[in-house]
């Protein structure tokens, strides 16, 4: 079966860490060129919504009553969103 799109997700070049690193746009380029070559696809699509707003502002989401987010050590907060808020999939 052919492929036509290979969809590598999204979430590319967010420095979450605050590092100060960037993307080498150029070799990414050539890497993914690479990777539609071999994947045989004939599209490669990236989702890059949160890398073109991740620096305009914050997110904000609504967290659990404190009485159940600290009720057992180690203290955590429990969050209302959903895995696309962290970049976990």
């Amino acid at each position: 079966m052919p492929l036509k799109i290979l969809d590598l997700g999204g979430g590319l070049g967010i420095d979450y860490l605050q590092q100060g690193k960037t993307l080498f746009w150029q070799l990414i380029l050539t890497d993914l060129a690479i990777i539609k070559e071999q994947a045989g696809a004939e599209e490669l699509w990236l989702e890059l919504g949160r890398f073109a707003v991740a620096e305009c502002g914050y997110y904000v989401v609504l967290q659990a009553p404190r009485s159940l987010a600290f009720s057992t050590p180690p203290p955590f907060l429990i969050l209302y969103a959903n895995p696309n808020t962290f970049g976990i999939y």
